[in-house]
């Protein structure tokens, strides 16, 4: 019968298109993980959670987003869509009105809009549905006005929302269903016609036989103007509001329910129960409302003694056999509702847009060698211009004065990795296990690409950080048990960067995933980076790693006219917002002491060396500083050795 009345509706014209499928989801806040499992059990496809600005982003700059991933990654694993609301600012971000809250001032002009492009860059392959702001027509969650609303959180973050996730879905606004919504709904969506994929909506009006005493206009139906009563008519419901704006897109209902009170009354929760069965057979009923979800899956007094709207929980944890978690008749209907009938059964997040392919680079053979930091045997071939900059302050630091270029080869026995970088100023006075926080070059390799989305490094990948600090090359080994040689030039605004990973048997078809990026530090403070793909720089993300692709091609030397002598590229301007960095606090450091004064620049240059008891690998290079023995078979050796046992040593100019 539904695809009847929505075949008719279509073609009398008062469709805007094909009805969107039915999801039903329920409010979690951030929730353990047994009641995610608890979700998962009720059948429902969705969950809405909270990302909580005040509480990731204490500090600026300073983003935590492990609770999230915590969450997010549960409920995928579970098979579960999430919706996140995006809210509630920290002091720093806000325009302080006098109160001591911060969490409903009004954000600073630009700052909602970076956290928002941090936030969808971190979860964009995770989640694609996001939320902007919630209630802002209650004081209590914003004190704006609506033209601030509109300016300062619902323009700037729709857009940075598409900007760094074009697929993905801008949500809202998510107004309380109380008195004045009206005329609030109709502020924002003539000034943001076009800011909503999915328009929401909050209400907690009764459907019939739940409550007693209410004026006919303030049931269900009539809040959502589904009744036909003429009596009505001053009080307008929502579907009346926006056709008189001309919405006719898809619209969900996230929050509504009925509150058990006292929360263990049986006629209370047979209530609740029929509360849940008439909004979801009005849903059925109603084509352009296609998303529900019930506020809320547990009870909060089982948690928080004090809590005032303790008793709108689905179930009660704590209160069941065993201490278990008690089914309240609501949640035990909606879960067989779920399970067998069919009009629900396509309730899930609407399939993910298929994975951008990896960047790929062809990666050429080249001569063994040691790294010395000219790379005037490098040529064209296996280089790409890094122009993806993420800054992490709130200039975009570093975009105008920074551009680089990396290239990879390979030999039989290493993985190689180039850099220039043009840059006004070096700076690195941090110590090895902070080097990434001034100038300097990370990779991480991914040898046989098997990450998965979210899982982070394995005992196989690989991180090391390379730079030039304290006058000296210094290289880390941030993650994995490869060690490596290394060696930074810095002469004026040219830095110059060579890593040689040793990995034998590679061999021409071989495909590795792998990342680099560019660290940036001008103030002495970290700015920002220049990276290849993210995994690096934010998160440790091995799964958005590109592939290098070993190809039996000889780098051709050009000695006149090298690749990294012309790395004069500008990268674009960024793209608003403040990525969170993953500090690399689990790795062990390698000391890179100084070459030969003489043919030191300026800030100066040095080799990276990886020896065992002490044993020195002996192959003069320009620079003056001598290793044994006299071969590359010996070189290599030595880097062998060095897995069961690193020490640090220091080459020094003879």
């Amino acid at each position: 019968m539904r695809h009847l009345v929505v075949t008719a509706l279509i073609l009398l014209g008062l469709s805007a298109g094909a009805p969107a499928r039915e999801a039903v989801g329920v409010n979690v806040h951030l929730p353990p993980d047994d009641e995610l499992g608890l979700a998962a059990e009720l059948g429902v496809g969705w969950i809405r959670i909270d990302n909580n600005w005040i509480t990731v982003e204490p500090e600026e700059g300073r983003r935590r987003f492990e609770e999230l991933d915590r969450v997010v990654d549960g409920a995928r694993a579970r098979g579960l869509a999430v919706f996140m609301t995006i809210a509630y600012a920290p002091a720093w971000a806000t325009e302080p009105d006098g109160d001591g809250v911060a969490t409903n001032d009004v954000p600073r002009a630009g700052t909602y809009a970076r956290y928002v492009t941090a936030v969808v860059e971190h979860f964009r392959d995770r989640v694609t549905h996001y939320g902007l702001w919630n209630e802002p027509n209650l004081d209590h969650f914003f004190e704006g006005s609506v033209d601030q609303y509109l300016a300062r959180v619902l323009r700037p973050g729709a857009e940075a929302v598409r900007a760094a996730c074009p697929a993905c879905r801008v949500l809202g606004p998510d107004l309380a269903g109380v008195s004045g919504w009206q005329p609030y709904l109709e502020q924002v969506l003539r000034g943001a016609p076009g800011a909503f994929d999915i328009l929401t909506h909050h209400t907690y009006a009764a459907v019939p036989g739940t409550r007693a005493g209410l004026w006919a206009c303030d049931d269900f139906e009539h809040a959502l103007d589904i009744g036909d009563d003429a009596i009505c008519f001053y009080k307008p419901g929502l579907r009346q509001v926006l056709d008189q704006a001309g919405w006719q897109g898809e619209v969900w209902i996230t929050e509504t329910g009925y509150r058990t009170r006292p929360w263990d009354d049986a006629g209370e929760q047979e209530r609740q129960r029929r509360t849940v069965e008439g909004v979801l057979a009005r849903q059925l009923a109603t084509p352009w409302w296609t998303g529900t979800f019930f506020y809320e899956l547990s009870d909060c007094g089982a948690i928080i003694p004090d809590c005032d709207i303790d008793g709108y929980g689905l179930l009660r944890r704590g209160a069941g056999a065993g201490g278990g978690a008690f089914l309240k008749p609501a949640y035990t209907w909606l879960r067989d509702e779920l399970a067998r009938n069919p009009a629900w059964r396509e309730d899930a997040e609407p399939p993910p847009p298929p994975p951008a392919e990896a960047p790929r680079i062809a990666v050429p053979h080249r001569p063994e060698g040691v790294p010395d930091g000219q790379l005037d045997d490098w040529d064209d071939a296996g280089c790409v211009v890094l122009s993806r900059y993420e800054a992490l302050v709130d200039r975009p630091a570093g975009a105008e004065d920074l551009s680089a270029r990396a290239c990879a080869a390979w030999s039989d026995q290493a993985l190689w990795l180039a850099v220039e970088v043009r840059d006004d100023q070096h700076v690195n006075d941090f110590p090895d296990d902070t080097l990434w926080l001034g100038d300097s070059v990370q990779l991480g390799l991914d040898p046989d690409g098997d990450a998965a989305p979210g899982a982070g490094y394995d005992e196989d990948d690989g991180e090391w950080t390379l730079a030039l600090a304290r006058g000296e090359s210094r290289l880390r080994v941030e993650q994995g048990a490869l060690g490596a040689l290394g060696r930074v030039v810095v002469e004026g605004d040219r830095a110059r960067y060579e890593l040689r990973i040793p990995m034998p048997g590679l061999a021409a078809g071989d495909e590795l995933r792998a990342s680099f990026l560019v660290n940036e530090n001008d103030t002495g403070e970290r700015g920002g980076f220049l990276e290849w793909t993210p995994g690096i720089g934010r998160q440790k993300e091995p799964a958005a790693f590109g592939v290098l692709a070993l190809v039996d091609r000889q780098a051709v030397p050009d000695p006149d006219a090298g690749v990294m002598a012309d790395a004069g590229h500008r990268p674009p301007p960024p793209p608003p917002g403040v990525p969170d960095v993953g500090a690399a606090d689990a790795g062990r450091g390698l000391d890179l002491g100084p070459a030969d004064a003489a043919s030191q620049d300026a800030q100066g240059s040095a080799d990276t060396r990886v020896a065992e008891d002490g044993g020195v690998a002996r192959a003069r290079d320009d620079e003056g500083c001598q290793q044994q023995p006299g071969s590359i078979a010996g070189l290599w050796l030595l880097a062998v050795l060095a897995l069961a046992r690193r020490r640090r040593i220091t080459c020094r100019g003879a």
